[in-house]
């Protein structure tokens, strides 16, 4: 009798440790016994971000060499620098908090500076500065996103850091567009 007794103890220990780690899995992917948040929308963020950066900054460099009017050219230098810096910090940030960042989408970016390089010269200035209004627009749009939204606390301080910059941008190119609208009249 003694034998059944050790047997059931035992196959009710196995029953009960089966069960206790089928709970342990299914609430932890519940993200209930999760130490870290689920950061799936700052990762998307992180990489939207970047590819955005990359463009501006890509754009910023052809405008410095091709534009017409100095004033467009400086604004192109300053769009280089900045969103270079930006990105140099965004891409520490990510890889330091464990983010991917190896698979940006790269390929509309290039079609964006060819387009900008079949234009005449006088519609040269006026296409990049508009194309910089609605670039920041939506850039600016989503850091706010961000920021409201965001989950991860460095990912969001550094969104709420970069949108001062990031307004500055859109205030600037504002008014240089405007200038050359006048201008053409």
């Amino acid at each position: 009798m003694k034998k059944n007794i050790n047997l059931k103890r035992i196959g009710g220990y196995l029953i009960g440790a089966f069960v206790i780690s089928f709970f342990i899995t299914r609430t932890a992917s519940a993200g209930f016994f999760q130490l870290q948040k689920d950061h799936t929308k700052d990762e998307k963020f992180v990489i939207k971000a970047l590819e955005s950066g990359m463009k501006e900054a890509q754009s910023g460099s052809w405008a410095s060499e091709n534009a017409v009017s100095y004033e467009v050219k400086e604004f192109g230098r300053k769009m280089m620098n900045d969103h270079r810096k930006a990105n140099e910090e965004l891409k520490a940030l990510a890889q330091k908090n464990g983010y991917s960042v190896n698979h940006l989408d790269t390929a509309g970016m290039s079609m964006d500076i060819k387009k900008m390089a079949e234009l005449n010269n006088s519609d040269i200035d006026r296409k990049f500065m508009k194309q910089m209004i609605k670039d920041h627009e939506k850039v600016i749009k989503m850091f706010e996103k961000e920021t409201e939204q965001g989950t991860d606390p460095e990912i969001r301080r550094w969104a709420e850091n970069t949108l001062p910059t990031l307004r500055e941008h859109l205030t600037h190119a504002r008014a240089i567009h405007n200038r050359l609208m006048a201008a053409k009249k």
